[in-house]
């Protein structure tokens, strides 16, 4: 249930915290910004102007603060010299200028009184996941075990919704919840709010104390790339405060740990890490120096997987989660239902026999089963085939057909219906009858292919690609057309990248492989001139990547071949410090900014450091969230961590249909939000990719 809003304390004494840690912040604060105002502190610590006036009040009597005038009612401040040593000495120990924190007691009694069992009914369940299609029988687990205390585990084969389910099962509840900026334990500052998963109501209520946000019910979602420091407290050396764990974060909403099984901590770490707070509603966390404390794990845990249950764990760990529910594959009358939705939803007319044509293509093609993923993956290649070819979508016989070979030919299981469909005679070579050609080892044409575009990143020549072509031509035996060879006897793709003579191989007989080769040469073609258009002739004679020694990232030369691997979804940024420091100072201040670079991306984003300066960021898949928040994320952890007054500017670009051009894109927005005044950042527009 939602507590009532906290007043904004009027007096140090009322914060909860010690009032040395608060002035501690404010001097800290004071030092990053050179000179402030009574108003920008209060502002800045998340406290009311009356109390800043007393911290104010408080440093002008120690004399660590300098009364420059006045901006309307608010003191125009600065430190004093012995103010200014006093300040370095507390950066030594932290950073930290952000908001001032709660204390522990605090936060857990508000915790505990937001904690409640969501109000469930067949008919709210139904409101909850409305644009789901979910059977009645699925409804009657789902809802009690929502109801039900403690963890849900969701297991069935992949692609049958169960992380779609997990998502909405926050949906339930439809109040708010307060979250503090920073908890206070032992005079040490732990960061909890975080926006990129604290969805903030807006406008936040008057009057409420701004150490607090008020908040959607968290719901929190982390896959394979979940590591076991992120169940327990991390310090930051280099800003001096804890960062929450995941479940801290999730406390009052839901925590899903996708892909359950597939991460680097065992379900038996993992087990054993929240034993007793699955028992006991409670957690202990440990300072760096030993000090341990409890907060409340108060919190709907999912876990979800597509491997066996018992491959998992053992009967004590199945034995704390009360409610197991299995989420199959789903019926015809439901996978219709999806395509009919999906189908209004894109506004792409269906043909009377259209499911009837995904059903069976899904069964013979796939795995045999129905996933509710299908439709809407097969509407988007409908859409790109009706782009491609200038005509309008629709799910036909013929349109599907194109779209089931397109997206199952990069399927695990299309490998084996190649296998089946060509029997027993060697790719490269005919069989006695002369029309099958053989898929020989593991996955030949896929497997090799992607071997072949890693290949292609580390090469530096149109020369060296072509051998890179010759490779794999014998590697899948596929022989070089003869010159006078007719069109429909040759796969009509050019492997030579320009040099000598054009580079063809002959089209195996047998329909099913030649269309899978034909789309696996395009996209090795693909990616091997979007490759030497980035690498400028440069070749890495060995594979150690290289590292740039000032920053620990990636140089120029690997952070190209990163930009040539874009995805149409992938993002590029890059930044640059608006005022170039001296050679030392640069260098001092660039490792610190790829030291809050490398923290605030994910596991499977990549960063650089460019020969001029510039840092470069890839976000995979940036389509899926701001490039604005994030930047904007970066920007806050450098104001808070670092006092250095250095700003920096931000150019940002979607690699869309020129992944070639993106990286040039971004820098010329980053030029334009420098020549603006800096400070800023800006996305390229058409004009950046010319």
């Amino acid at each position: 249930m939602s507590v009532d809003d906290p007043a904004e304390p009027l007096r140090v004494q009322d914060l909860g915290v010690p009032p040395s840690l608060v002035l501690d912040i404010a001097v800290r604060r004071i030092l990053r910004e050179g000179q402030t105002t009574t108003m920008r502190l209060a502002s800045r610590l998340h406290v009311s102007p009356v109390l800043a006036d007393q911290v104010i009040e408080k440093l002008r009597h120690d004399r660590m603060i300098e009364i420059q005038g006045a901006e309307g009612r608010s003191y125009v401040l600065q430190l004093s010299e012995p103010g200014r040593q006093f300040a370095i000495e507390r950066m030594e120990s932290s950073k930290y200028t952000g908001a001032v924190p709660v204390s522990l007691e605090e936060y857990r009694r508000v915790v505990e009184e937001q904690h409640q069992r969501p109000t469930i009914t067949p008919q709210s369940i139904r409101r909850s996941f409305s644009d789901l299609v979910i059977s009645d029988e699925m409804f009657s687990q789902l809802g009690p075990a929502i109801h039900t205390p403690g963890a849900i585990f969701l297991y069935g084969p992949p692609g049958t919704g169960k992380t779609s389910i997990a998502e909405r099962m926050i949906n339930t509840e439809h109040d708010t919840v307060l979250i503090p900026h920073a908890v206070e334990v032992d005079s040490q500052v732990i960061t909890v709010y975080d926006p990129m998963i604290h969805k903030a109501v807006d406008p936040q209520p008057e009057r409420l104390d701004r150490r607090w946000v008020r908040c959607q019910r968290p719901s929190v979602i982390v896959g394979g790339e979940l590591q076991a420091h992120q169940l327990d407290l991390t310090y930051q050396n280099d800003a001096g405060v804890y960062l929450a764990p995941l479940q801290m974060l999730a406390n009052n909403g839901v925590l899903t740990i996708d892909d359950f099984g597939r991460q680097s901590l065992t379900p038996e770490q993992l087990l054993n890490r929240w034993i007793v707070p699955l028992d006991r509603d409670v957690d202990f966390l440990t300072l760096d120096y030993g000090a341990k404390f409890e907060v409340p794990f108060l919190l709907k845990i999912v876990f979800a997987t597509n491997l066996d249950p018992a491959d998992l764990a053992d009967e004590a760990f199945y034995r704390r989660i009360k409610s197991k529910i299995l989420v199959p594959p789903i019926t015809d009358e439901a996978f219709d239902e999806v395509l009919r939705r999906v189908g209004e939803s894109e506004r792409i007319p269906i043909a009377p026999d259209a499911p009837a044509i995904l059903r069976k293509g899904s069964r013979v093609m796939g795995d045999g089963d129905l996933r509710p993923y299908l439709p809407g993956a097969i509407s988007l290649l409908v859409k790109s085939i009706a782009a491609y070819e200038d005509t309008d979508p629709v799910m036909d016989r013929e349109t599907l057909d194109r779209a089931l070979l397109m997206f199952f030919a990069t399927e695990d299981d299309m490998k084996g219906r190649v296998r089946r469909s060509v029997g027993d005679a060697r790719l490269g070579s005919r069989s006695s009858d002369g029309d099958a050609f053989d898929v020989s080892g593991a996955g030949l044409v896929l497997d090799r292919v992607i071997e072949a575009i890693e290949e292609l990143l580390w090469v530096g020549s149109a020369d060296a690609a072509r051998k890179v072509s010759m490779a794999l031509m014998s590697d899948l035996g596929l022989p070089e057309a003869p010159a006078d060879a007719t069109a429909v006897e040759v796969i009509g793709v050019d492997l030579s990248f320009g040099v000598g003579r054009p580079l063809r191989v002959e089209r195996p007989n047998d329909h099913a492989l030649a269309a899978l080769v034909e789309r696996q040469l395009e996209r090795f073609v693909a990616a091997g001139t979007r490759s030497l258009a980035l690498s400028s002739g440069r070749h890495l004679d060995d594979a150690k990547l290289p590292i740039d020694p000032a920053t620990g990232l990636v140089t120029e030369e690997l952070a190209a071949r990163l930009v040539g691997r874009l995805g149409v979804d992938d993002v590029v940024v890059t930044f640059a410090f608006d005022v170039a420091g001296s050679d030392g100072a640069g260098d001092e201040r660039n490792a610190a900014f790829a030291g809050v670079l490398r923290k605030q991306v994910r596991a499977r984003d990549r960063c650089g450091f460019l020969d001029d300066g510039r840092f470069v960021m890839v976000i995979i898949g940036g389509v899926d969230q701001d490039p604005a928040v994030v930047i904007e994320r970066i920007r806050s952890s450098w104001a808070d961590e670092h006092f250095d007054v250095a700003t920096f500017s931000a150019g940002y670009a979607t690699a869309g249909e020129f992944p070639e051009l993106a990286l040039a894109a971004a820098g010329n927005a980053l030029r334009r939000a420098q020549d603006s005044g800096g400070d800023r950042a800006m996305c390229a527009v058409d004009a950046d990719f010319s």
